[in-house]
């Protein structure tokens, strides 16, 4: 099957890191040197407008850089299902309708893996990121959506239907039940973008993305450090229901809403207030490139073989 690779001698290689928003692609050589990068807007129309897209952009990292790659690796949102297509991926439209890997296999014409973005996130991190030298470890993104990539016993845990990790369907934050929290998950709903903006709005504020927030918080804007508390009390609180059942040596937070370092900050003391033991929160040191440098190391080493 052209999705799968896995204790294979590394070979010329892109990672793409396909979000909502952007498409972050790399080029690298054998021994792991990236050799150029690009990053474009999603295909707002997604489904095989993305695929041609993604087509397009490897073709473009070839010529630019003259590296012919063999293997493509691509962190998409969402839980691959038995058939290779993306279930609840939200961000993306029509992505649920397409075998992934198989379509691009046909386009490129050389082995593909897909991995969930989050999990291909964490193999960047255990590669070149904070992940090195730890057995156990997490990572959290927070942005437009929620979602965690796990490392357990230095190999990335799927659980049984790739649905490890999934932790914007805790039970937190938002009532589990209604069709919302069914869709997209609970917690997700109330730590997301647009949870963020819906608790400015009902306090009076106004805004049109969640960095605006922020941005008011750290300016010191009453209302909108009230709802960045909030925030970082239920990522606090999912956090520890994560600690309890894996006990990660560290957790390593990204994503356009996790990297904001006083954000992070705010979580850690969260975290210590509701703990009963400490938990090591860091702020990603890849940043947003997490998802296209474990792209990489996915391709050039297997997904369950990154560490040199």
């Amino acid at each position: 099957m052209p999705h799968l690779i896995s204790d294979v001698e590394s070979l010329p290689c892109v990672g793409i890191d396909l979000g909502g928003s952007k498409i972050r692609a790399a080029i690298a050589t054998a021994d792991g040197t990236i050799q150029a990068e690009s990053t474009e807007r999603t295909d707002m129309h997604g489904g095989i407008r993305v695929l041609d897209q993604i087509h397009r952009m490897v073709e473009d990292l070839q010529g630019t850089s003259g590296v012919n790659a063999q293997r493509v690796a691509v962190g998409s949102p969402g839980v691959m299902d038995a058939e290779g297509r993306f279930q609840l991926s939200f961000n993306i439209d029509d992505l649920a309708e397409l075998a992934l890997a198989e379509e691009l296999h046909d386009r490129l014409h050389m082995p593909v893996v897909v991995e969930n973005d989050v999990n291909i996130a964490a193999l960047g991190e255990q590669w070149q990121g904070l992940g090195r030298g730890h057995n156990n470890f997490a990572v959290l993104s927070v942005g437009t959506g929620l979602g965690m990539g796990l490392v357990l016993n230095r190999r990335l845990h799927r659980g049984a239907r790739g649905f490890a990790g999934e932790i914007a369907y805790l039970p937190i934050g938002a009532d589990p039940r209604s069709a919302e929290s069914l869709r997209v998950g609970a917690l997700e709903s109330a730590v997301g973008t647009h949870g963020i903006l819906q608790r400015f709005a009902a306090a009076g504020g106004s805004a049109h993305d969640a960095n605006e927030v922020f941005k008011a918080a750290h300016e010191g804007d009453h209302v909108a450090r009230q709802v960045v508390a909030v925030e970082a009390d239920l990522i606090a609180a999912a956090i520890l229901a994560v600690c309890t059942v894996v006990d990660p040596e560290l957790i390593i937070m990204t994503g356009g809403i996790g990297a904001d370092r006083g954000f992070v900050d705010q979580v850690r003391t969260a975290t210590k207030e509701i703990s009963p033991h400490e938990v090591v929160i860091e702020r990603s040191q890849l940043g947003e490139r997490s998802g296209v440098v474990g792209a990489v190391a996915a391709a050039l080493y297997g997904l369950n073989a990154v560490s040199p």
